[in-house]
């Protein structure tokens, strides 16, 4: 039987609802695997990344290939390394130069750069120590002449951090001043705020002005469904509207990290949920709460955890102990008892027994288990192993640790 180390866990492409290979290493070179163990993509590589539709493939002395999900190559080896750029296209390198190009190999940036990094429209390019800014049609937008120059996307709109004689300021895409270079850091502006620091951090406006001050750290900013700062001063975390309105004040505050603009807090003992406008949307009256996810959130009461969804309705019974539970992903959650580790499906169903050291859910019947010191992928339904494997790296969406405030 042949050992396999997993050095990622799962190619999960990045979009849809289920992965479907692993990468996986034998005797140093990575390969793909399918959910069936059977090998598609023969490990003779250095490096595997991988961003749907798309996988980026690398051999040291043959060079870097794109191939689409179904593995074909759409790129061959003819640059030394690949990184993914804005849509359909990939940043590549040859012989210490940079350009871009798109999947059908049509260049949009020549290679003659020193680097070149991509924002959600565009790219930042870097040729002898000076920076400008280009779109994802090869356009120049603003000059390389600039020690730094960054923003999430291009926009009329959206001002442009950029840093000339040491100190940054913005720049719009005429490439005008719009807020003098007076600050020590920049930020990007989002919804219409930026984070900027002279000797301490504070907000700022389109037009310069300070809108939140006097604060240790931010723990949220605005986003495309996110309204609202938070930020925290000691073990204080205040919440903001785009103003710089003081909505409310909690002992804990977390930032879920993910598309859905919902968001823990703690008061008084008790944890609940605000959106995105800082609207308190799940009153406060759970012990402990994980993040949403699947339109569902692990909470905890009389010391025991269950289900809620954003009606705040009980959708699986408080029926799980102390132990834990973990957010949902593709329809499932673990839970932890005293005699090991098991799977539930979004309806609360056990479709794993409580009886494995650890369990990564894959698709449909397989997953990741643990056996005496071994990992395997394995269908638990017919309890059958598909195949050993070294060694693997396995990720929880645990419930956080409450950070401490001394």
């Amino acid at each position: 039987m042949k050992i396999f180390k997993l050095v990622l866990l799962l190619c999960s492409f990045t979009g849809l609802a289920q992965p479907k290979y692993f990468i996986f290493e034998e005797k140093g070179k990575l390969g793909l695997v399918d959910l069936q163990g059977k090998t598609v993509l023969a490990p003779t590589f250095n490096s595997i990344k991988e961003k749907q539709p798309y996988i980026i493939a690398c051999k040291q002395a043959k060079g870097c290939s794109v191939y689409n999900e179904n593995l074909q190559p759409i790129l061959k080896g003819t640059y030394n390394s690949i990184r993914f750029g804005c849509e359909g296209q990939f940043i590549v390198e040859k012989n210490g130069k940079y350009g871009v190009v798109s999947e059908k190999g049509i260049i949009i940036l020549p290679l003659k750069y020193s680097f070149i990094n991509s924002n959600k429209n565009g790219y930042t390019v870097t040729l002898n120590e000076k920076m400008g800014l280009f779109n994802s049609e090869g356009k120049e937008i603003i000059p390389i002449s600039y020690r730094w120059i960054y923003t999430d996307k291009i926009d009329d709109n959206i001002p442009i951090v950029a840093k000339l004689d040491g100190k940054e300021g913005y720049i719009n895409t005429k490439n005008e001043w719009v807020i003098p270079p007076t600050y020590r850091d920049a930020f990007a502006f989002r919804q219409g705020l930026a984070k900027v620091r002279k000797v301490r951090d504070y907000i700022i406006n389109l037009k310069g002005e300070p809108v939140i001050q006097d604060f240790d750290a931010n723990v949220i900013e605005p986003s495309d469904n996110t309204y609202i700062v938070g930020v925290r001063k000691e073990c204080k975390y205040m919440v903001y509207d785009l103003n710089g309105n003081l909505l409310d004040t909690y002992n804990l505050l977390r930032n879920n990290w993910s598309d859905d603009a919902i968001f823990a807090v703690k008061k008084g003992g008790k944890w609940g949920y605000i959106d995105g406008y800082g609207k308190v949307i799940i009153p406060l009256e759970y012990e402990e709460v994980g993040n949403f996810s699947e339109g569902l959130a692990a909470v905890r009461k009389d010391g025991k955890w269950g289900y809620i969804n954003l009606k705040n309705e009980v959708v699986i019974p408080f029926e799980f102990t102390n132990r834990g539970v973990s957010s949902f992903k593709n329809g499932v959650a673990t839970y932890y008892t005293d005699s090991g580790i098991g799977l539930i499906n979004l309806k609360g169903e056990i479709i794993a027994e409580p009886k494995y050291n650890s369990i990564k859910y894959i698709k449909g019947n397989v997953a990741i288990v643990s056996f005496d010191s071994y990992y395997y992928l394995y269908d638990f339904v017919k309890e059958k192993k598909l195949k050993r494997l070294e060694e693997i790296r396995i990720e929880e969406a645990l419930i956080a640790d409450e950070p401490r405030c001394n």
